[in-house]
Parts: structure tokens; C-alpha cells; sequence
């Protein structure tokens, strides 16, 4: 039992840990985070750490929540490994632990792209014995405003520059941590002055201070810079920061960044393009999928392509499948994982230029394979035109067809069961037969109807006349036509029909056959009805 336990983690590890390649080639770790809130059990120590050593990025919301080993030294515990981490895209909690300390000193950038209780991008309290919040590289958080409350010895949480970090600050809750007489001062060395603005002190703790890319700006500068100067702007595309002027010289994006380059960008290259010369689409060579906030050539082999996106999920109308292809950027072939899109239902029509009106014959039954919605009046009519006649087996071609959107007449001497329609689900029938019928059933030789998936006629009335018909008297024709007295049954149960009855498991039935039942007494494995269930399961 604990080796089992100890794959399901490893396992669940494995599912929470991607990589992508950095500008300069290196590998950097995202690992995606949890979306628990102040619920659930405390922290596994050992699960975070496995999950979050090395960890650059966090695809989701960063929980540290319920730390308090009992009867133990707290300080034994090293979270130093999360030290890595440089962004998170959703919210970060940090709540009811009994941490003296906490070091995130390399988080530059919270997203907000999902908040904590509707408003919080930062969520700090209830932490009794924290003392210390080591933030102090955190340079903007991007969406959402921060609660910081009832961590009585934290300090200097008063003394952070909100103004200099979040856009939302006068929404921030910043209430009963330690008391502000207790606490040391900002060291002077984290006071900093811009060229239009008054000097600005900042700091987490006494000598962590706050890195500033706003408050210290020159009035020129339309958002954050990297310098005091005049031409010391950030790039408009820019967030957080930067360490020079240009695209490649951001902290982060606020949207998008090519991995290849670092350079931000408010869209990543399209795979597709239109030619200018031919007007036809074409690969771009230059083209990227959109992995998260990341342009990138291929997406991760764990993920799969949707369109010009890398998913870990596919959409409801595609379906999840690996293909050998070459890769339409790079060239290189290798196996991808792609969402296929559902092929829609094959539509047909019944057209004849020799034949008049809509009735079915050799010359346009072929238009009707593999055909799923039939589009206009299904008629299989004998007639005194010297054509050959349709037989079942000329007609099995209709077997796909599961939609009528017309009315249905049948009269023909050589057909003994309907079986050929035997997928058919619902008539729909907008117009109707001689302005009254949706379904119209004659034949000497019809035994049985066999429509065992019919499950709804959503107009007109029904035409029974086929004097050899049997077990049409047993389907509840309300059922399907939602409405009384819609059938008008020109017969009777022939002598002929002897003694056929439904099967026992079945409530109705198109023919005798137990998987013929318009409706099951008691159960159902697969297509048959059945008593009971015995036997139907495999014992372990």
C-alpha cells in the first residue's frame, strides 16, 4: 500500500511538471499550481518541495496554507526551494502556517489571472508566528489587489510602496500585523528618487528593499523604466520592468514572449498567413503556437495542438489523436498530439433529373451512402414507371441515415421488414404528406417495422396499412409523437401473425427479437434487454 501511494505521487508529480526552453536554450521548469483556496488539509512538506524545487514558473495559484507540524522544530523545514520561482499566473495564499519566515525572493511578477475570493492576487494571514516576508524582487502584480491581515509579528508591511507594484492598491486590506512601534524602520539605502517624483522608500523587511520600476520614473516614461533618465523607458509591451529600452530587455510580457528571442509581442506569428501575391493561405515560416504567455516553434510533446494554441486538453468537438507529420515551422518530421476536429454528420439530398419528384430509385439511391441527415422526404414508392424496383438489399445503403428532416412513405410489395431504417432516430417532418402524414407505412408483404431507435416524430400523423404488419399494435406511439390518437391503424393483428409476441424483457417492441424493444422491462446490456443481471459481470 505505501509503494502504491508513492507511485499515485510520483505520477501526480509527473502531471504537475512541464518545461520550455528559454531564449538562451535552457530549459526552465512551469509547474502547475493548485486551486484549493483556504480548504482542504495542510501542506504535505515533502509534495511541495517535489513539486516546486527548481520550479520557474507557476501555471496557476501558489497555496502555502495549514503548515504546523506538531511537537516540532519548524525551523528544520527549508522552503528555500522556492526560491526559483519568478512569476505566478494566478493568486498566491499564504495562510494559517507556522513559519517564523518565508522567502520568495525571486517572484518578479503575479498575473492575477485568477483571484482569490474574487479580488485577491495576494492573500498573507493568519500566520501567527511570521515574522519576515522576503518579496522584495516583486515588481508588478498585474490584476487584483492584496489582503495582508492578522499576522501579529509580521513587520513592515505598512512601508511597502503598493502604488510602485499594484495597479488596484487603494483596494489593498492591510490590517492588525505587528504592531508598526515594534518594528524596524526601512534601512535608508532603500530610499530612491526619480526625476519628477519625491523620494520613495520601500522595503519588506529592514534591509530588503523594494525594487522600484514606476515611482522612480521620469515624467516622460508612459509606464515602468529602468532608470531615472529621461530615455530610461520600459518597452510598451513590457511588465514588471525592464533592464534596458527594447523588446528583449522586459522582466516579462504583459502578453506574449518568443521564446527563441525573449522579445515580447502583442500576438504571437500566426502558423497561417495569406499570401499577398496569390491570396491563398500558407504556412508562415516564421509562424508560432501560443503556449500559455510563451510563442513557441513546437508545443511540449505532453500537450496537444488546437488549432494554433498548446492545450493539455482537447476541446468537446475534437477528438484527441497522434499523427507523424512534418512540422509545418521547422520542418523536422516526429509524432504530435493534435485535436482533430468531429466530422460533422453527413448531410444529403435525393435529386434525380430523369425521375420526377423525390422519389427514391437505382439511379439516385447512391446519393444517400454513409448519408446521417437526410434533408427532404424519404419516398420508396413502387410505381408503373419501367424501372426495377428497389429491394431490401438495394435499400440496406439507408442504414446510416439517423435524421429525416422531411416525411416518410413507404409502400412497396417487396419489402418484408423496415430493418433498413433501423438507426433512424426522429422524423422532423416540416412538411407534411397530402398535408397530414409524417410517416406513411403500406406493403403486402411488410412483416415487421424494425425502427428500433425511432424515438421522435415532431409532426403530422401516422399512416399504417400494410395488412400482413405485425407488433405495431405494441409500441407506444405516444411516446414518440408526444400527442394522442396520431396514428390512424387500418389494421388488425392478422392470423398470420400467430402467436408472435414481444420478448419478455421487452415494454413494446418492433419485431420479436430482444433487441428489437421500443422500451426495456427491467435492464439493459448494450443493445438487448434483458431480465436480470445475472452473469453480466465479470467477479473479481
Amino acid at each position: 500500500m505505501i509503494l502504491k501511494n508513492r507511485l499515485v505521487v510520483i505520477v501526480l508529480i509527473c502531471n504537475l511538471v512541464q518545461y520550455i526552453k528559454n531564449e538562451f536554450g535552457e530549459h526552465e521548469k512551469v509547474c502547475i499550481g493548485t486551486n484549493h483556496g483556504l480548504s482542504g488539509s495542510h501542506n504535505d512538506y515533502k509534495m511541495l518541495q517535489a513539486i516546486y524545487s527548481g520550479c520557474v514558473y507557476v501555471d496557476g495559484n501558489l497555496e502555502i496554507k495549514n503548515f504546523k507540524p506538531e511537537s516540532e522544530d519548524v525551523s528544520v523545514y527549508d522552503f528555500s526551494f522556492l526560491d526559483s520561482i519568478r512569476e505566478i499566473t494566478g493568486y498566491l495564499i499564504i495562510f494559517n502556517n507556522n513559519l517564523k519566515s518565508l522567502s520568495l525572493k525571486s517572484l518578479q511578477i503575479i498575473r492575477g489571472k485568477t483571484l482569490f475570493s474574487s479580488n485577491y492576487s495576494i492573500f498573507i494571514a493568519s500566520n501567527e508566528n511570521l515574522e519576515r516576508l522576503d518579496l522584495k524582487n516583486l515588481t508588478e502584480v498585474q490584476r487584483g489587489s492584496s489582503l495582508i491581515a492578522d499576522n501579529p509579528k509580521l513587520c513592515n508591511m505598512d512601508e511597502v510602496l503598493w502604488n510602485d507594484i499594484i495597479n488596484d492598491h487603494e483596494n489593498n486590506y492591510i490590517k492588525n500585523n505587528a504592531n508598526p512601534s515594534l518594528c524596524s524602520k526601512c534601512s535608508s539605502s532603500c530610499c530612491q528618487s526619480g526625476t519628477s517624483k519625491s523620494q520613495a522608500c520601500g522595503c519588506w523587511f529592514p534591509n530588503g528593499c523594494q525594487k522600484l520600476s514606476l515611482l522612480k520614473c521620469s515624467s516622460s516614461c508612459q509606464g515602468r523604466c529602468f532608470g531615472t533618465g529621461k530615455y530610461d523607458c520600459c518597452f510598451k509591451e513590457c511588465l514588471g520592468g525592464c533592464t534596458g529600452p527594447t523588446s528583449k530587455d522586459c522582466i516579462a510580457c504583459k502578453k506574449f514572449r518568443i521564446l527563441e528571442t525573449g522579445e515580447c509581442v502583442d500576438s504571437c506569428p500566426r502558423i497561417k498567413m495569406v499570401d499577398t501575391l496569390t491570396g491563398e493561405l500558407v504556412y508562415n515560416q516564421n509562424g508560432m503556437y501560443q503556449y500559455g504567455i510563451s510563442c513557441v516553434r513546437s508545443c511540449p510533446k505532453n500537450l496537444f495542438i488546437y488549432q494554433e494554441l498548446c492545450v493539455s486538453k482537447c476541446p468537446d468537438d475534437t477528438n484527441e489523436e497522434e499523427e507523424i507529420i512534418n512540422n509545418p515551422v521547422t520542418g523536422e518530421k516526429g509524432l504530435r498530439r493534435i485535436c482533430k476536429p468531429c466530422e460533422a454528420p453527413k448531410s444529403c439530398a435525393v435529386t434525380s433529373a430523369s425521375i420526377p419528384g423525390e422519389i427514391l430509385n437505382h439511379e439516385n439511391i447512391h446519393l444517400l451512402k454513409d448519408c446521417e441527415i437526410l434533408n427532404g422526404n424519404l419516398m420508396i414508392i413502387d410505381s408503373n414507371i419501367e424501372i426495377t424496383k428497389l429491394t431490401e438489399k438495394d435499400l440496406e445503403i439507408l442504414s446510416s441515415i439517423r435524421v429525416i428532416n422531411g416525411f416518410v412513405r413507404i409502400q412497396s410489395d417487396l419489402i418484408y421488414s423496415i430493418n433498413f431504417l433501423r438507426n433512424l432516430e426522429i422524423i422532423r417532418a416540416p412538411t407534411l404528406e397530402h398535408s397530414k402524414y409524417s410517416l406513411i407505412i403500406a406493403g403486402k408483404s411488410l412483416r415487421f417495422l424494425n425502427l428500433k431507435k425511432l424515438r421522435s416524430i415532431e409532426n403530422g400523423e401516422i399512416y399504417l396499412s400494410a395488412e400482413n404488419l405485425c407488433l405495431h399494435n405494441t409500441i407506444n406511439w405516444q411516446a414518440i409523437t408526444k400527442k394522442k390518437n396520431s396514428v390512424i391503424d387500418k389494421l388488425k393483428m392478422k392470423p398470420s401473425c400467430g402467436d408472435l409476441k414481444c420478448h419478455i424483457a421487452c415494454e413494446g417492441c418492433w419485431s420479436p427479437d430482444q433487441s428489437y424493444c421500443q422500451f426495456c422491462k427491467n435492464y439493459k446490456l448494450e443493445d438487448l434487454c434483458i431480465e436480470n443481471c445475472e452473469g453480466s459481470l465479470i467477479n473479481n
